[in-house]
């Protein structure tokens, strides 16, 4: 095996998770030598024993570091609404900006939005 961390958040404590002090599911992925295999597995992490217990790890013992890599912690409902706001949001300004350079005369679109961006000032 190379000195890879294989995605571990702390290299001085692989098998532990990215905020190993709290309850919480996290992305693993099995590995074979160096290379992840198989599809992503959701795993939870008891913070209280420090231990993965599906992955039958006892309390200061992580053999789950040899045989999988971390990939993230799982999204929370929470967090996936925020991202999809702001994806909304994204996409609604992207879609103004479009409207501005579909025009008929898309130079003159874009002189206007210059002077308005400068305040009508040439140059």
């Amino acid at each position: 095996m190379s000195d890879t961390n294989n995605g571990w958040p702390n290299k001085d404590r692989p098998g532990v998770p990215l905020n190993p002090e709290r309850d919480g599911w996290h992305w693993l992925s099995a590995m074979y030598y160096d290379d992840p295999i198989g599809p992503p597995v959701a795993c939870f992490w008891e913070a209280k024993l420090e231990r993965w217990p599906r992955l039958q790890d006892k309390p200061g013992n992580y053999p789950v570091s040899r045989g999988f890599c971390y990939l993230s912690p799982v999204a929370t409902p929470a967090e996936i609404a925020a991202k999809d706001a702001r994806i909304a949001e994204l996409e609604a300004a992207l879609n103004d900006a479009k409207q501005h350079f579909v025009a008929d005369e898309p130079l003159k679109a874009f002189v206007e939005i210059c002077a308005a961006l400068t305040g009508g000032k040439d140059g």
